[in-house]
């Protein structure tokens, strides 16, 4: 007999609909699988929950990353997000 609670809550994606949905491609999901970020189901499904958590965790850590060990955004790279008006430039 299966456990009420051991069912998995949500609904359940593919690969391609995961794939579909973050615009990227079926191996980027793969990676994602294998790196740990997203948890299988079972074969081929994955639950909507860990899908959003785990694009969300990988993004996060992608962010920390390209901002130095401080998670200050490096110098040149303020320059460049302020010159692009991403940062909001001082002069007017």
């Amino acid at each position: 007999m299966i456990d009420e609670q051991a069912k998995p809550k949500g609904n359940t994606l593919s690969v391609n609909q995961i794939a579909a949905l973050c615009g990227r491609s079926r191996q980027w999901v793969f990676q994602l699988v294998k790196a740990g970020f997203i948890a299988k189901q079972a074969h081929g499904d994955y639950t909507l929950v860990s899908v959003v958590r785990g694009v969300i965790d990988y993004g996060s850590i992608r962010i920390s990353y390209a901002h130095g060990p401080t998670g200050r955004i490096p110098t040149a790279a303020a320059r460049t997000a302020r010159g692009v008006g991403c940062l909001g430039s001082t002069a007017r």
